[in-house]
Formats: C-alpha cells, sequence, structure tokens
C-alpha cells in the first residue's frame, strides 16, 4: 500500500522549538496535586525538558538527513513509519503536552506516567526526544542512551 501524501522533501534545518512558558506538568506525589512549569519541573527532576528532538551539532543533523533521504530512495524507510510521520506532522512540529500525570507510586518503582483521560485509537501523546549525537563507549553505561534508528534493521552510530 502508498501512501504519496507523504513523500516530501527532506527539511534542511532543525524545526524551531516551541514556546513552553505556557506549559503546565501535572504532578502527584502521596496524595498532593500539583501543576509545575518547566522550570520547576527541571530544578525539581534534575532534567532538561526536551519537547523536540535537538542536535548536538548542526552538521549531525545535515548527516541524519541525508541518510534517511538515501534509505527513502531504496525504499528502506517503513511505510507505516512514514505515514506516522506524515499524519502526526503538527504535534511533532508544536509539541502540545498529553493528557498526563506524574505520579509517585513507591521507593522502588519511583515516579509513573498515568493518562489522564482515556486515550483515543491514534491519539498523538509524544515522542521520544532528546539530544541526538554520536554514541559514545560511555553510553554502554548509561542506561538512559536509546539508539536513534532510520530503518529497521540498520545499525546507526548516534544515540538520544
Amino acid at each position: 500500500m502508498s501512501f504519496p501524501f507523504w513523500r516530501r522533501a527532506i527539511p534542511q534545518i532543525p524545526p524551531i522549538r516551541p514556546a513552553t512558558e505556557h506549559l503546565r506538568f501535572l504532578v502527584e506525589k502521596d496524595g498532593v496535586a500539583s501543576e509545575l512549569t518547566v522550570k520547576e519541573l527541571e530544578r525539581q527532576f534534575q532534567i532538561t525538558y526536551a519537547p523536540q528532538l535537538a542536535f548536538a551539532k548542526l552538521r549531525t543533523f545535515h548527516k541524519l538527513c541525508r541518510k534517511t533521504a538515501k534509505f527513502h530512495r531504496k525504499g528502506m524507510l517503513d511505510e507505516e513509519q512514514l505515514w506516522l510521520g506524515a499524519y502526526f506532522q503538527k504535534e511533532i512540529l508544536t509539541s502540545p503536552l498529553a493528557p498526563v500525570r506524574l505520579r509517585w507510586i513507591d521507593d522502588t518503582l519511583g515516579w509513573g506516567v498515568f493518562a489522564e483521560k482515556d486515550l483515543a485509537q491514534m491519539e498523538y501523546i509524544g515522542e521520544y526526544a532528546g539530544l541526538v549525537r554520536k554514541r559514545k563507549r560511555s553510553d554502554v553505561k548509561n542506561a538512559y542512551c536509546f539508539e536513534y534508528v532510520i530503518a529497521e534493521g540498520e545499525s546507526s552510530s548516534y544515540n538520544i
């Protein structure tokens, strides 16, 4: 099956980062609920909030665009993967906050993410975002790094 509407040129510059000042995260611990701004969330959880993919170097972004275009020309990209990218293009570019709540579970499990409402089939929740960079040897011991895969079955030297 073919979905011709997604056959567009690969972008040549990274997307503009959406504004995050208006975002509020629902957080609950020990039955006490609160809303946190991005800055408060980052401070409390000692993280950096990434609404979209970011690239350590612009050169990395351009290299991955060329590699993706090459895989696309060779027919190596999965039709569903391409279709989903086109279908959720607006959401990927604007990074809306899904209706979820961060909730403390216990000392063993820590924090969990829970839907605030029943989710409809094909409802956008989010993308796994973070800094895309060249993999390092030290990443083997860092469980938070995930391989940045372009095409199924093709190895990648990049992590998120």
